[in-house]
C-alpha cells in the first residue's frame, strides 16, 4: 500500500503536534507548580517577619517595664 507524501507529512504534523500538546501541557504543570511554591514561600517569609517584629516589640515592651524598677 503506497502512501502519498501529502499524507505522510498530514501523519507527521499530527504526531508532532500531539507531542508539542503534551509537552506544552507539561510545561503549564510546572510553572503551576513552581507558582504554588513561590506563593508558599512568599507566605511563610512574611509570616516569619511578622513573628519577629511582633516578638522584638513584646522583647522592647518587657524591657522597658523591668528598667522602671
Amino acid at each position: 500500500m503506497l502512501f502519498s507524501i501529502e499524507e505522510i507529512d498530514n501523519l507527521c504534523n499530527e504526531k508532532v503536534q500531539k507531542v508539542k500538546l503534551i509537552a506544552d501541557k507539561s510545561i503549564e504543570a510546572i510553572e503551576a507548580g513552581r507558582k504554588k511554591q513561590t506563593d508558599q514561600i512568599s507566605h511563610l517569609r512574611a509570616e516569619l517577619i511578622n513573628t519577629i517584629i511582633e516578638a522584638k516589640n513584646k522583647i522592647n515592651k518587657i524591657w522597658e517595664e523591668l528598667k522602671k524598677y
